[in-house]
Formats: structure tokens, sequence, C-alpha cells
């Protein structure tokens, strides 16, 4: 069971990292219309960046939990 959760994991958080583009230019529509600003390219760059280290940091713990290291 572990192994199995372990790759969900990883999977799950390298589609975090592989989309985080989409995610971050979604991130941005959805404050333009709730708020009426997106708040412009740095939030961007900021949201991009939280996807993609966030996403990294889920697939390796979900490696080292199938393999056993961790969990």
């Amino acid at each position: 069971m572990n192994v199995a959760v372990g790759i969900f994991m990883a999977v799950f958080g390298l589609s975090f990292a592989v989309f985080a583009g989409r995610f971050s230019r979604a991130s941005a529509a959805s404050s333009e219309e709730m708020f009426g600003t997106s708040g412009g390219k740095p939030m961007q760059v900021w949201n991009r960046t939280v996807f993609t280290v966030i996403g990294i940091a889920l697939a390796a713990f979900g490696v080292l939990y199938a393999i056993g290291v961790v969990g």
C-alpha cells in the first residue's frame, strides 16, 4: 500500500510541476475576476515558482515514501 500511495503522490507532485505555468495563468485570471487585478508579472512568476517547488517536493516525498525511507 505504501508503494501505491507513494507513486500517487509522486505523479500528483510531478503534475503540479509540469503544469505550473497553466496553474499560474489560471490563478492570475481568477484574481483578476475576483479582485480586479492579477498582481502583474511578478505575481505570475511567484505563483509559477511556488507550484514548481511544491510539486517537486511532493514528488520527492512520494518517491521516498514508496521506497520506505520516510513514513
